[in-house]
């Protein structure tokens, strides 16, 4: 008997799946996030250490019982983050038949466990990969400052600023604003209350959901055209990666595989003459399965 570990380590949360190979028994825990660039390194370690305890101590099994360990981790970005993580999970006590990458992986390799095509998450950050043969290339995914267009950071941010701006009487009443919590008794009061509460890249994140609901008022609709403008961005580089005539593209993330924006992309790729090309597939399973698949897949290269 013998186990796969996976974990999916996402800006907002934290997924972990314990497999049994022998009988393909799935356990699964949340925990909170492993993203280093927002929390810490020393928070992840806590955060890592923790769940993988107590996952493990629900089979009743220590790391010898497992036989591949696969993370995807949000903020693996450069070779750098790499080398810290493996050192990471070295200090934890995972030191063999161990893979580290981006979480965006994972997400692909839940749908499409052995074949090339491309990913676009969309979450509390985006990224985009694109897998072609033996290439991985990929597209943004460099922080909440300089990139992660079109992420659940950037809806919100936006929509924070006109909501921010409308409070200071320097920017039209939207209808979404009607519905926005009540935190103070006046204007000045709420700014102060909606500065103090939206002050992480998570809460921010966290209005996405919000615009999207609201994707029928005049700013959250253009918001959400913004913002799937800018995964076309991401879905047009993808597309001159790979070199198959058609291809399927893995929709991942909370903002990616709302309905809302998944039929906004689907539109934008019949625009941009893609829709021959490009296989369009929300990822509405687990990512942290993708992980168990890649797990496999190397146990079974292995042999």
């Amino acid at each position: 008997m013998g186990y796969i570990l996976s974990v999916d380590g996402g800006g907002s949360k934290t997924s972990y799946c314990l497999y049994e190979i022998e009988s393909s028994h799935k356990e699964y825990i949340k925990g909170e996030s492993t993203n280093y660039k927002n929390i810490g390194i020393e928070t992840v370690k806590k955060n890592l250490e923790e769940n993988i305890n107590k996952i493990m101590e629900s089979r009743n099994i220590t790391f010898q019982d497992i036989k591949y360990f696969v993370f995807g981790l949000s903020s693996c970005d450069t070779a750098e983050d790499y080398k810290l993580f493996k050192e990471l999970l070295n200090s934890i006590g995972i030191k063999e038949n161990l893979v580290i990458m981006n979480d965006a992986e994972l997400a692909f390799r839940a749908i499409c466990p052995f074949e090339d095509g491309g990913v676009i998450v969309s979450g509390t950050g985006s990224i985009g990969f694109a897998f072609d043969k033996d290439k991985v290339i990929r597209v943004g995914g460099w922080g909440k400052d300089l990139s992660d267009l079109g992420s659940g950071y950037w809806i919100g941010r936006k929509f924070l600023e006109k909501y921010i701006l409308y409070l200071e009487d320097m920017e039209e009443k939207d209808d979404s604003f009607d519905r926005m919590e009540i935190l103070g008794n006046d204007r000045k009061k709420q700014l102060e209350k909606i500065v103090e509460k939206y002050d992480t890249a998570e809460k921010i994140a966290s209005i996405a959901r919000f615009v999207i609901e609201e994707k029928d008022t005049s700013l959250c609709s253009k918001i959400l055209d913004k913002a799937v403008e800018k995964l076309m961005m991401m879905i047009k580089e993808i597309s001159k990666s790979i070199e198959k005539d058609s291809y399927i593209l893995v929709l991942s993330g909370g903002v990616a595989i709302s309905d809302a924006v998944t039929d906004k992309i689907q539109k934008k790729i019949v625009e941009n003459a893609l829709g021959n090309r490009i296989k369009l597939i929300p990822n509405r399973y687990e990512p942290v399965d993708g992980g168990i698949n890649i797990g496999l897949n190397y146990l079974q290269k292995n042999k």
